[in-house]
């Protein structure tokens, strides 16, 4: 299971919502985006106060089922067409996360990745739905559509209304009649991308570790930008265990305040929305291994004269950081660093060294003082 959160930010019309839901039932988790745009919110509502419930009655385990999901979510469309008339519509981006298998779908320009710790690209999770991507553009060029000046103009509308993503939730005055699989253009047919058994997808070669979904205001960033600040989080949490670091609400929130960051000096700043899935594995490493103690006189001894014979290996967490390249180097300080902490009895006390962080980097006298990022060197065969 996963640790999940999310934050929204309102920065322009504030049509963005966003959903995490634990099915008490089915024994999945979901996240959802959606970010809204028209003249009201009334999609964006609709879709938050509803498709928790939507999911519930969705069978995402069963293969023909999910042939026919699309079906689904065009009656609720539907539904929300015949409820409301205004002329609102919204994205919607949604990942299903279970023991078993993961399932993403869309519809719009809200996007979702996942990657593991070592990852540098993410994995896309998501297709965007706009005139900006060919088969969006020949579909819609296929079936009588305009696009001017990076706007989709609809045949189907009787004003000068345009938009920005070639499929959409709501927006019913924008659409045909008969909103079927093979109907309008402008459609709310999603795109959906099954994860295989185990957490291993197609365009991914590792288990992913966690889930990002975000709205477009979030796209100032690139993926690898997002990918890089959601793993020094977690690097930083396995560094100090500081809690702050392993929160996904925080983490969506630093996350946000960075893309403001990043494009405060424009004119106009968009909705910022995410939500975050990290596998509890990745948080849950509470138990340290059971390792044995190299052992030191109480007597200050010399760096280079006391670790000569030794081989290092440090660890931390889930991962070893091998110390054997650099072991000259440390050779050479010729420092005396006093590792003695009150543990132990008779002549030997437990020796410990500390590392400023998961790099191959010199070990300082003054940095060893702080207890709370000690970690336990062992000796090596």
């Amino acid at each position: 299971m996963y640790y999940t959160g999310a934050f929204s930010q309102q920065f322009g019309k504030g049509q963005d919502r966003f959903l995490v839901h634990t099915s008490p039932y089915r024994g999945y988790q979901l996240l959802a985006i959606f970010d809204g745009h028209g003249e009201t919110a009334d999609a964006a509502n609709f879709l938050q106060r509803n498709f928790a419930a939507f999911a519930e009655a969705s069978d995402f385990t069963d293969p023909a089922a999910l042939q026919q999901f699309h079906l689904r979510v065009l009656e609720l469309d539907a539904q929300f067409n015949r409820q409301f008339k205004t002329r609102s519509g919204a994205t919607l981006c949604a990942v299903f996360l279970s023991e078993h298998a993961t399932l993403a779908f869309n519809l719009g320009d809200s996007a979702a990745i996942c990657a593991s710790r070592t990852s540098r690209q993410p994995a896309p999770l998501s297709t965007p739905h706009s005139i900006e991507q060919p088969q969006e553009l020949a579909r819609i060029r296929l079936n009588g559509g305009t696009v001017e000046n990076g706007r989709f103009f609809p045949e189907t509308t009787q004003d000068s209304w345009s938009f920005m993503v070639t499929r959409s939730f709501g927006n019913g005055f924008a659409k045909g009649r008969s909103l079927t699989a093979s109907g309008d253009f402008f459609t709310s047919r999603p795109d959906y991308v099954p994860c295989k058994r185990g957490g291993k997808i197609q365009q991914f070669t590792g288990d992913f570790e966690w889930v990002l979904c975000f709205s477009d205001g979030l796209e100032v960033l690139k993926n690898s930008d997002i990918c890089h600040f959601v793993n020094e989080q977690l690097g930083k949490y396995a560094l100090t265990r500081n809690n702050e670091f392993a929160n996904p609400n925080i983490i969506c929130q630093k996350l946000v305040h960075k893309c403001y960051d990043r494009c405060r000096h424009l004119s106009y700043i968009d909705d910022i929305s995410c939500c975050l899935a990290i596998k509890r594995s990745v948080l849950d490493i509470q138990k340290p291994v059971q390792v044995q103690h190299i052992r030191a006189p109480q007597t200050r001894q010399s760096f280079q004269r006391k670790l000569q014979p030794l081989d290092f290996c440090v660890y931390f967490d889930s991962f070893q950081l091998n110390l054997r390249q650099n072991y000259n180097k440390y050779l050479k300080m010729n420092k005396t660093i006093d590792l003695m902490y009150g543990r132990g009895q008779g002549d030997f006390k437990d020796f410990y060294c500390c590392l400023n962080d998961h790099q191959k980097v010199d070990i300082s006298a003054d940095f060893i003082k702080k207890e709370d990022l000690v970690l336990t060197a062992l000796k090596m065969k």
